[in-house]
């Protein structure tokens, strides 16, 4: 009996091994779009999806957190579009060529034809050495243009105490090795 035990065990522990890389969570193939959230619906007639609830988007290169997603399809008359919302709305994408690029604010929106992502609602966005914060932050991911400004209310339109919040840019030192 006791040899009976032995063999059952490492039989046991042999399967175990056998069928572990089966065990692990389903990957999602390279390019693949993920999304998960609380609520999904989509109108086929918008070309239109929209998710709320912790909302996750993951790609190989890309990772995105909101409370609210809308996204639209391109068409003929209409370009692809992704809306975000949150508190805030988080996203991080990873580039070979130019780094790690870092963004969220109250509103996200990215327009996929020309690649350019507008960052609105205590808006920051981190790029390489730099960081950029303000109510409102335009990004080209093709050409790393960074333009930000803080709300346009005129300093007639506010009192001192409700004066918007300045532009603010932080440059770190470049931690490259010298050659």
């Amino acid at each position: 009996m006791h040899l009976s035990y032995f063999l059952w065990f490492f039989l046991s522990i042999y399967i175990v091994f056998l069928l572990l890389p089966f065990a692990r969570a389903e990957e999602v193939p390279q390019g693949v779009l993920s999304i998960e959230s609380d609520h999904a619906q989509f109108d086929p007639q918008q070309a239109r999806a929209m998710y709320e609830g912790n909302v996750v988007i993951t790609r190989s290169d890309l990772s995105i957190h909101a409370e609210h997603a809308v996204l639209t399809e391109a068409s003929e008359n209409r370009q692809g579009s992704i809306q975000l919302t949150g508190a805030p709305a988080l996203f991080e994408l990873k580039s070979a060529i130019h780094g790690t690029i870092s963004g969220r604010a109250g509103a996200i929106d990215y327009h996929m034809a020309t690649n350019i992502v507008k960052l609105r609602g205590k808006a920051w966005l981190r790029q390489s050495h730099r960081e950029f914060s303000g109510d409102l932050i335009v990004y080209n991911m093709d050409t790393q243009h960074v333009s930000a400004r803080s709300d346009t209310k005129s300093d007639a339109d506010v009192s001192d105490q409700e004066k918007p919040n300045r532009v603010k840019v932080l440059i770190y030192p470049d931690q490259s090795p010298e050659k």
